[in-house]
């Protein structure tokens, strides 16, 4: 089994009295990251969708269930395919940093189009409701 995980940050405009431990942009807008893993049809298999917009990709992973039923190896021999935000772990494939080989430069591109499900899930999402795509606000 493979799924892809991406994180994206949707802006959600309130006021500082209702979110006081966020990061707020000069526009003031409360930017909110969403982390989304899609399976190979497109489908949305889980999402988080409660963290801030400065948190960091490995922190809502780390804190996520996903990631501590990863860790229980309850989905067997499944993979993740995640972006460089993400740790890399036995389940959880990122790229390699730096490509020094053609074998790297493959799985990098190899990981790149595989990874490109989530993106479209996204896109496919947006196209069907357009309220979602906050990232113009």
């Amino acid at each position: 089994m493979l799924w892809t995980a991406r994180t994206s940050q949707s802006q959600y405009s309130r006021r500082v009295e209702t979110m006081p431990n966020y990061f707020e942009t000069a526009r003031g807008i409360f930017p909110m990251n969403v982390q989304a893993v899609a399976s190979a049809d497109l489908t949305f298999t889980d999402v988080v969708s409660r963290w801030h917009g400065s948190a960091h990709d490995a922190t809502i992973f780390d804190n996520s269930r996903l990631c501590a039923r990863l860790e229980t190896g309850e989905f067997g021999q499944g993979h993740l395919l995640g972006d460089s935000g993400y740790p890399c772990r036995s389940y959880l494939l990122t790229p390699v940093s730096v490509a020094n080989s053609a074998a790297q430069q493959r799985y990098n591109c190899a990981h790149a189009q595989t990874r490109n499900v989530v993106e479209r899930a996204f896109g496919v999402v947006k196209r069907q409701f357009p309220s979602c795509d906050l990232d113009c606000v």
